[in-house]
């Protein structure tokens, strides 16, 4: 991310109410592994708990601590992230374990961002995999 706009995205954070959305996630990327003081911190499980509400969902979210996760309610969840070309239509086909598959026609989360959000049982196992259409052709078929 360029120094300039986080430096900008920081001061917003700390000095005003009021953050879009992209910006408290992109702070929520940047974040990912660092070390935080404690206001930092509850800014951050804030914005998770905000964007999850929103169904503002991104994969990284998985990558906080477990502690923070159960806090916001994302510990029992498994998010599956692809990145599509704009324009397209993703589908995803999945199955959790020995159960039926399923196709699912997705809908971006933000520009061509696509998620897809499982609870699954310590003992389940999920297969799935995306396929990207534009203009009635697929151009892409990922696992």
């Amino acid at each position: 991310m360029c120094q300039n706009i986080l430096t900008i995205i920081m001061k917003e954070l700390y000095e005003t109410e009021y953050l879009a959305d992209i910006c408290k996630a992109a702070i929520l990327k940047y974040f990912v592994g660092r070390e935080v003081d404690e206001k930092t911190a509850e800014i951050l499980k804030e914005y998770l708990r905000e964007l999850y509400e929103k169904r503002m969902i991104f994969a990284f979210y998985q990558d906080y601590p477990q502690k923070w996760l159960k806090e916001t309610l994302l510990y029992d969840k498994h998010i599956v992230e692809y990145h599509g070309k704009t324009d397209s239509q993703v589908k995803i086909t999945y199955q959790i374990q020995d159960g039926e598959r399923q196709i699912e026609t997705l809908l971006p989360v933000y520009e061509n961002v696509y998620i897809k959000e499982f609870t699954l049982y310590s003992n389940e196992s999920l297969e799935y995999y995306f396929q990207e259409e534009q203009a009635g052709k697929q151009i892409l078929s990922e696992k």
